[in-house]
């Protein structure tokens, strides 16, 4: 449910901008984008095995796996919040 609403957000924000003439995506939210994504896959993919390990006797998959997207989903905004607010430095 989140999930959705934040991604209606954005793009009735997208929608916006493009009504006002300014393009939806520049080069630099792109790039945070693609740091944050790297950045977020290896604390992902932590995730994902831990929720493996900790649930493997478990008969339902359904709570998991909830947890799993929500917290891919919180990881990438982190990472995506830091890099917001710390700027990208160009290596």
């Amino acid at each position: 449910m989140g999930i959705t609403i934040v991604s209606v957000i954005f793009s009735f924000r997208k929608l916006l901008d493009e009504r006002k003439g300014i393009p939806a995506d520049d080069e630099l939210t792109v790039t945070m984008s693609r740091k944050a994504a790297f950045d977020s896959f290896p604390y992902s993919l932590s995730l994902w095995v831990t929720i493996l390990v900790l649930t493997m006797g478990s008969k339902t998959a359904v709570l998991p796996i909830s947890f799993g997207i929500i917290g891919m989903s919180l990881i990438y905004g982190g990472f995506w919040l830091y890099y917001k607010s710390k700027g990208i430095v160009n290596d």
